[in-house]
């Protein structure tokens, strides 16, 4: 390995740690966030409400929207076919 690829990893590494310890303090952030926001929720059992907020906060990041995308663009599709075959827009009643 020459000089610049071990340099260039150096930096890199030193850059990762940077990033890391800003993750960290971010996330330390949130986390003080989300418990003050589960106090004003629930001042009685914030613990619980913190729960809560997690799993709601999980459920969001699982989504993927791609996959909504495509869902959305099915129904179209499949509307435009009704629409095709009985001549009317099956949402009108």
């Amino acid at each position: 390995m020459d000089n610049d690829t071990k340099e260039a990893l150096r930096q890199l590494a030193e850059q990762f740690t940077l990033l890391t310890g800003q993750l960290t303090r971010l996330q330390s952030y949130v986390d003080v966030l989300l418990f003050v926001a589960a106090k004003q929720i629930e001042p009685d059992r914030p613990l619980l409400a913190l729960k809560v907020l997690r799993d709601q906060a999980e459920a969001f990041l699982a989504l993927d929207p791609t996959e909504i995308g495509r869902k959305e663009v099915a129904e179209l599709i499949d509307a435009l076919k009704q629409m095709k075959k009985t001549g009317s827009d099956p949402h009108e009643a």
